[in-house]
């Protein structure tokens, strides 16, 4: 099982891990991993959400991904925040995030992961995962899009800086043949690079994780 923010995050990242190899439905019409969609990292941190999903019968392994960006009201970090809810299900996470994403196990013995987007490292989404994967060649077309979104936020533009990934990616991809596909469909059809070096370092936690 893996816990997810949101709907984007369910949709791509079979895409992605697709093109890596990973034959997502089994056999038996089951998916390799079950991924769970919480719509907000606050929904996910919640009493007893982890808890419950610790529990899942015949649970081999649990995956927690969310980004990195934001601070709560505390001031405290995401990381911060995950690691104290991660100690109800008897992991100890690091303080500092494992730059190769994190591995262990629950009190229960089940096999637990944890992963921040982008790289455990930087601040940002998975947008900004996403802005690591476009082809060398688009690289004008990207600077155009990050010249462009600056430009729209000195004029005003509302989205908060925050966002100013998914401004930068949603604008590169509606310039794209078709314009304004999907995260899920730009991997799928290789818009993104699946197979970027710069994915590799999630896609062999990934694979860890769940023994794909």
């Amino acid at each position: 099982m893996l816990l997810v923010e949101g709907a984007t995050e369910k949709r791509l990242i079979p895409e992605l891990m697709e093109h890596r190899g990973v034959s997502w439905i089994r056999d038996d019409q089951t998916f390799a991993v079950q991924i769970v969609p919480y719509g907000g990292i606050s929904n996910m941190l919640a009493p007893g959400e982890l808890e419950t999903a610790a529990k899942t019968s015949r649970l081999e392994a649990l995956g927690i991904i969310f980004d990195a960006d934001g601070l709560h009201d505390d001031g405290t970090t995401r990381w911060a925040s995950m690691r104290r809810r991660c100690a109800d299900v008897g992991v100890d996470l690091p303080t500092t995030p494992p730059s190769d994403g994190y591995i262990g196990q629950t009190s229960a013995g089940t096999r637990f992961g944890v992963w921040m987007m982008p790289d455990n490292t930087d601040r940002g989404m998975l947008e900004t995962f996403l802005l690591r994967l476009i082809p060398s060649e688009q690289d004008p077309l990207y600077a155009h899009a990050l010249e462009s979104v600056t430009k729209a936020k000195g004029l005003n533009a509302p989205f908060r800086v925050v966002h100013e990934h998914k401004a930068i990616i949603h604008s590169w991809l509606s310039w794209q043949d078709a314009p304004g596909a999907q995260l899920h469909e730009a991997v799928k059809f290789r818009l993104l690079d699946p197979n970027s070096t710069n994915a590799d370092s999630f896609c062999r936690w990934f694979r860890q994780l769940y023994s794909l």
